[in-house]
C-alpha cells in the first residue's frame, strides 16, 4: 500500500460534507489566491497546502496550525498569523463543524486518524528489517571468538602490482 492509497482510505471514511470539500479542490484555489496575496514562492505555497490539506483530512490538529506552518515556511511570525487568519477564515470556516466531530471521534479513539494509525503500524511490522551485512566481505573487520574463523582476505595488492591495473608510468 502506498501514501495515495492509504490517504484515498482516508478521505474515504471522512464525513460526506467533508469529503465532497476536499475532493472539490476548490479550497486549493483559495490556498493559491492566499499564497499570491503573501507573495509565497512555490515551496512555500506547496507545504501550505500540504499542511491545509492534512487539517482538512484529520491529520492534523486544526489547532496547531500555526505550529505547523512555522515549521514548515520559512516566515515572518507577523504574517504566518495573517495567514493563518486567511485559512481560517476563508478555507476552515465552511467545514469547521465535521472538523469538530472528526476530532472529537478521534478524541474517543473511533476516528480517522486511528485508522491511519493502524494502517502505518501494519505497513512497519510487514517491512522486512535490514539484514547485517556478510561477514565475509573484503576489507571487514568482524571479531570473532577463538575458535571462528577471521573474514578470508579476497585481493591484497599491498607492495605488489595489481593484475587487474595498468601499471602508472
Amino acid at each position: 500500500m502506498n501514501d495515495t492509497d492509504t490517504i484515498k482510505g482516508i478521505i474515504s471514511k471522512l464525513p460526506h460534507k467533508l469529503m465532497s470539500f476536499v475532493l472539490s479542490e476548490n479550497w486549493r484555489e483559495t490556498a493559491n489566491q492566499i499564497d499570491s496575496r503573501f507573495n509565497l514562492d512555490e515551496a512555500q505555497c506547496a507545504a501550505l497546502e500540504n499542511e491545509i490539506f492534512f487539517v482538512l483530512i484529520g491529520l492534523r490538529d486544526p489547532n496547531d496550525l500555526t505550529k505547523n506552518i512555522k515549521e514548515e515556511i520559512n516566515i515572518d511570525l507577523n504574517m504566518i498569523g495573517w495567514i493563518v487568519e486567511d485559512i481560517e477564515k476563508n478555507i476552515l470556516l465552511k467545514v469547521e463543524d465535521e472538523i469538530a466531530s472528526l476530532w472529537q471521534e478521534k478524541s474517543k479513539g473511533n476516528g480517522v486518524a486511528e485508522s491511519f494509525e493502524e494502517m502505518v503500524e501494519s505497513q512497519a511490522k510487514a517491512m522486512r528489517p535490514a539484514q547485517a551485512p556478510p561477514d565475509n566481505l573484503p576489507g571487514a573487520e568482524v571479531e570473532k571468538g577463538e575458535n571462528e574463523e577471521k573474514p578470508k582476505v579476497i585481493h591484497n595488492y599491498i607492495g605488489e602490482a595489481d593484475p587487474y591495473r595498468e601499471a602508472a608510468e
